[in-house]
Order: C-alpha cells, then sequence, then structure tokens
C-alpha cells in the first residue's frame, strides 16, 4: 500500500516537474520570439559575416579543430583560432557561428546574416531547433540532440539579436567563404 501510494506521489511529482519545464521552455521561446520581432521592427544595424569551421583528423584521437570568422578584408574581427574541447568539425562549424554572433552583439548589431557552406548548421538553426528546445533537447526520437551543450550555447548567444543562416556552396569560388575556410584551416595547426 505504502508503495503504491510513493508510486502515485512520485508519477504525480514528475508529471508537474515535466510540465513545468514544458511551460518554461515555452515562454522563453515565445519571449525570444517577441524579442526577435521587435529588433526586426527597429531597422537596426545589419552584418553579413562568413564562417567555417576545419577538422583534421576528425573522429580521431588527434584530430585537431579550428575555427574561422570572416568579415572582411583586413577587418579587425575576423578569427582563426583553434577550438577548445572535443574535436570535430561539426562542433567547430557551431562555435564559428557563435563567435561571430557575440561579435555582432559586441559591435552593436540588431540583425546578422552567416554565410556557411555547412548544411547541417544551417537545417538545424532554421528548422530543428525551435522543436529541439520545446522538447528539451531532445530528437523526435527520443535521444538527446548530439552536440547539445554547442546548440544550448548557441541558442543563448542568439537572444537579443536576429540571425539569419544561409548556405553557400563550399570550395566554389566564393571569395567570403574561401577566406573563412582558410582562417579555420590555419586555426587547425595553432596546437
Amino acid at each position: 500500500m505504502y508503495i503504491t501510494l510513493f508510486r502515485l506521489l512520485a508519477s504525480f511529482y514528475f508529471y508537474n516537474l515535466r510540465s513545468i519545464l514544458l511551460i518554461t521552455l515555452f515562454c522563453y521561446s515565445f519571449l525570444d520570439s517577441v524579442l526577435s520581432t521587435l529588433v526586426k521592427m527597429s531597422g537596426g544595424r545589419k552584418a553579413c559575416v562568413y564562417t567555417d569551421g576545419a577538422c583534421v583528423k576528425n573522429g580521431n584521437p588527434e584530430a585537431r579543430a579550428g575555427i574561422g570568422v570572416y568579415w572582411g578584408e583586413n577587418h579587425p574581427n575576423n578569427v582563426s583560432q583553434p577550438l577548445h574541447g572535443r574535436q570535430t568539425s561539426t562542433r567547430a562549424e557551431i562555435q564559428a557561428a557563435i563567435k561571430a554572433i557575440d561579435q555582432a552583439k559586441q559591435d552593436r548589431y540588431t540583425e546578422i546574416t552567416i554565410h556557411t557552406d555547412s548544411d547541417f548548421l544551417c537545417k538545424a538553426a532554421n528548422k530543428w531547433m525551435p522543436n529541439w528546445k520545446i522538447n528539451g533537447w531532445e530528437r523526435s526520437n527520443g535521444k538527446s540532440v548530439i552536440n547539445k551543450e554547442d546548440f544550448v550555447q548557441l541558442n543563448d548567444a542568439s537572444r537579443g539579436i536576429k540571425v539569419n543562416y544561409e548556405k553557400v556552396a563550399a570550395h566554389r569560388g566564393i571569395a567570403g567563404n574561401e577566406a573563412a575556410d582558410r582562417l579555420a584551416n590555419k586555426a587547425t595547426r595553432y596546437r
């Protein structure tokens, strides 16, 4: 009898905790949406930037990854730096976008367009992240989002600025993308 009562109370507690979590995530998404709308209406400063991530020996213990952020020729915000933490090309792509967003916010831009050759980053940011947030950073199959910590960081960085992601073709002579690629690859040699 006590075990049944305990199970009933425990299930009630966890059900309510889950409901509170989902309501909180919904409220954050709603407020983020309102803030983005206000930024759009303000007609503030807009930036365009190219980002890239690179990883030598991706998937191996000796992997070395770097990020590249290209604002323009000789621009002081151009970045070439090694990736900290787990070394993968996907993480490098995400962290390069985070770096660009942080720079844009620091320079008081209200909108940024990130040009990237990462189809995965574009799809994740434009399509999947809203649902991941609502589902507690779980995919539709119930498994945790891969690189969850990086996507949570990307989501947090995107607050207070409108962020657009545009897919560009890799290695097709697009000057900004080629420059971001060179910066990211250069960073893989810094260790």
